[in-house]
């Protein structure tokens, strides 16, 4: 077994993390364990890190010794350090085993000063990285997918959205959809629907060039095209003005139908 004391640097902008670690491999590729080292390896990439060992100790209380002695609190106060807690420790084994989970006070100190000096700082390029490694493929957005949330998390959710956007405080309270078979937009419902457009949403082409039959009888291309898209759905009535017919009524439908004189 080795006992090494590491470092870990950010190539990009010399960062490093002062690191402990207890391996039969000297080469495992392990680069620490920090929360801000994390997320700079997520946003930088793993391969903008490199690590060096800078001690290998006999025992692990040697290598305890050594990292107190080098992360200090002001090494973790540093601008360019990723450590945020002062070293020499131990592992979760030194810890459990010295009963030292509720009694590190100097832990709990240096967290606060580094909160503070972390408190309102900013990264520029973070955003314009995230998302170049977005597009690359190299992270992901939906890291829910393919989860689920338990039951117990449904029950709490639901309790806390419960009427918060219900009636007067939801943002589409007293407005509706409707088209008039080019484009779609919003109005309050106390307002009188313009001639020449329906309630509801629409995915219509432009279709507007009137077909003349008679001197008695006009037809739009809208009344064709629906009927086409009637044809070729395969569906009952019913169903095709539930699902996409723009007017979303029986009544519509037949009335277009009577226009296009269809038995």
């Amino acid at each position: 077994m080795y006992y090494i004391i590491y470092k870990t640097t950010n190539t990009v902008n010399g960062k490093v993390y002062i690191g402990k670690h207890k391996t039969r491999d000297l080469d495992d590729r392990y680069l620490g364990s920090g929360k801000l080292l994390h997320r700079a390896i997520e946003k930088y990439g793993i391969d903008n890190f490199t690590k060096e060992i800078i001690h290998i100790c006999d025992t692990e209380q040697d290598m305890n010794t050594k990292e107190r002695e080098i992360v200090t609190e002001e090494f973790c106060l540093r601008e360019d350090t990723y450590n945020l807690c002062v070293g020499g420790h131990g592992g979760f084994s030194y810890i459990n085993r010295n009963k030292l989970n509720n009694e590190n006070k100097d832990k709990k100190n240096i967290s606060e000063k580094i909160s503070k000096k972390l408190k309102g700082r900013k990264n520029k390029k973070y955003s314009e990285i995230l998302k170049e490694r977005h597009r690359q493929g190299l992270v992901r957005y939906d890291t829910f997918r393919g989860k689920n949330h338990k039951q117990e998390s449904k029950e709490k959710i639901s309790k806390a959205l419960k009427g918060k956007y219900t009636g007067s405080k939801n943002s589409q309270f007293g407005t509706i959809w409707i088209n008039n078979g080019k484009e779609n937009k919003k109005i309050k419902k106390d307002i009188l629907i313009p001639e020449g457009w329906y309630k509801g949403q629409s995915t219509v082409p432009n279709l507007t060039q009137k077909i003349v039959l008679c001197q008695n009888c006009t037809q739009y291309e809208f009344d064709t095209y629906w009927w086409n898209r009637f044809l070729k759905s395969k569906k009952t009535v019913s169903e095709f003005v539930r699902s996409e017919f723009p007017k979303n009524s029986r009544e519509s439908f037949y009335r277009m139908k009577k226009r296009l004189k269809v038995k």
